[in-house]
């Protein structure tokens, strides 16, 4: 019950050993300093969590969640709605997005196949990293902002991609290439400014 009432997302205080940044400082900094400092509280998505086994006093648990969620923190949390305390012992991420730790190879591994000259076989590329992203195809007036990393008007994106229109919304991210149809950078939009702004670029992607 107590696990249950953490699905669906909730307000979670980040740790202070985190990268979170709170005036410009990072937490774990301050940290590391012995500075401990109020954080306001930040909601996380839960989608799921699957009880694995009970074994007291260990329990391991499977968890779907949102970006920004603090494992360590929910564990801390469920402790403290149990009235017993809890802490994370061990961590295993299974799946970030589309990538998954079964597809995944381990470093001794990546140089063996480098040294063979394999590696190339098991590369992804950027269209396939974000294949479920928009496109949008730079016309040569505009191919040099974007290979620039200029930051491009929604009337210019529009302009070269009318089917945006449809489903333009704060935070959306598009795959943007050059008019030689190399791909530049992901850019993404920005709702209050109403400009598509930089978010990843790939300069050598575009020679």
């Amino acid at each position: 019950d107590a696990i249950k009432s953490f699905i669906g997302g909730y307000d979670q205080v980040p740790p202070m050993y985190s990268a979170k940044k709170i005036n410009g400082q990072k937490l774990y900094d301050l940290a590391r300093s012995g500075k401990v400092i109020e954080r306001t509280p930040v909601f996380v998505n839960i989608y799921d969590i699957t009880i694995l086994s009970v074994d007291i006093p260990r329990v391991t648990i499977r968890v779907s969640c949102g970006k920004g969620t603090y494992i360590r923190s929910l564990i801390d949390d469920i402790g403290k709605k149990l009235g017993c305390g809890a802490a994370m012992e061990q961590l295993t991420r299974t799946r970030v997005g589309d990538f998954t730790a079964d597809k995944a190879y381990r470093l001794s591994e990546v140089e063996d196949m480098t040294a063979s000259g394999k590696i190339s076989d098991v590369i992804l590329s950027l269209e396939e990293i974000f294949r479920d992203l928009d496109k949008v195809y730079a016309t040569p007036e505009v191919s040099g902002l974007v290979r620039n990393g200029n930051v491009l008007d929604k009337k210019t994106v529009m302009k070269l991609s009318p089917g945006l229109a449809d489903d333009l919304r704060d935070g959306m991210r598009v795959c943007v290439y050059d008019c030689d149809g190399a791909m530049t950078g992901v850019y993404e939009y920005k709702g209050s400014t109403g400009v598509f702004k930089p978010w990843k670029m790939f300069i050598n992607s575009a020679g």
